[in-house]
């Protein structure tokens, strides 16, 4: 079974990957340890693994860039409420769900950190182990700040995303109201 082939293409051969799963000798033999093709790519995919790492901490940077701009979003807008206007952040239904999606953030980040550490110090023989809990860890890491940034959005909505309002060395004049000093919460 072969995942991808290509015909007539020239591939420079400092431009192949080549381990112990693969190489090509000066003459254009292939030569391989590892004789079962299928355990080849395998062998081959191990590669990518420092990527998961990376793209979960990149994730992360996003995600909690979004927290933050919604949260000041929410705490500088005001909207007209009972005695008043009052920040957009005293609503539940703003405040509420951020509430979640931070605590989500600071747990994804302690996996992150508990992952980079069994990385980097992992054994052989835990390999196979640490590569699985990457890759769960990368896949959950990145589908919850999928949702994270979805729900900032929806609380910010096109204002609160815009860079004028994100950046305080760009604000407009009109935007540059400070935010309230002490918030109350409305009961109920």
């Amino acid at each position: 079974m072969r995942v991808s082939s290509f015909d007539q293409v020239f591939v420079p051969r400092d431009a192949l990957l080549a381990g112990a799963h693969g190489r090509f000798a000066p003459d254009g033999t292939f030569i391989s340890d590892v004789p079962d093709p299928a355990k080849r790519v395998l062998r081959s995919i191990r590669r990518v693994t420092p990527g998961k790492l990376s793209m979960s901490a990149l994730t992360l940077g996003i995600t909690r860039t979004a927290l933050v701009i919604a949260v000041r979003h929410g705490r500088r807008r005001t909207i007209r409420g009972p005695g008043g206007r009052i920040p957009l952040m005293a609503l539940r239904s703003h405040h509420g769900s951020l509430l979640g999606a931070g605590a989500d953030a600071y747990a994804m980040t302690a996996l992150h950190r508990d992952l980079i550490e069994q990385w980097s110090t992992h054994r052989d023989a835990d390999y196979a182990r640490t590569e699985w809990q990457l890759a769960v860890g990368k896949g959950w890491i990145t589908w919850r700040a999928r949702e994270i940034l979805a729900e900032c959005r929806e609380r910010c909505s096109s204002q609160g995303c815009s860079p004028p309002t994100t950046s305080p060395n760009t604000w407009p004049a009109s935007n540059c109201r400070s935010p309230p000093k002490a918030t109350t919460w409305p009961s109920g």
